[in-house]
């Protein structure tokens, strides 16, 4: 899971509410005891039209996140943003593994 500082988590969370909120229902869910925003659904089925998300970083790099580095499917019948706000890491961005799954 990749972990934001807030600066650039509530846009981002703000954004992706704006695009879902119309099609998906919103629904509960934790990871490791961090609340998520999270909607019924199916990554691949709900998610097909979703548009790639590009984080600018510090430097002038960018990367470029699909559906299936931005979501997770949870539980079969949930899928959540795999980005949480970075509220105990002292506002530090971390993009995980999963973020950078399509990255060499």
């Amino acid at each position: 899971m990749m972990t934001m500082n807030r600066g650039g988590y509530d846009p981002l969370q703000n954004k992706v509410q704006s695009i879902l909120n119309g099609s998906l229902q919103r629904t509960d869910f934790s990871i490791e005891g961090i609340p998520m925003l999270c909607y019924n659904g199916e990554v691949d089925r709900d998610l097909s039209s979703f548009p790639a998300v590009s984080l600018h970083l510090a430097g002038g790099a960018d990367i470029v996140l699909d559906t299936h580095s931005m979501f997770r499917q949870v539980n079969g019948v949930a899928l959540c943003m795999a980005v949480a706000p970075a509220d105990n890491v002292e506002g530090m961005t971390i993009i995980g593994a999963f973020a950078q799954q399509s990255y060499n």
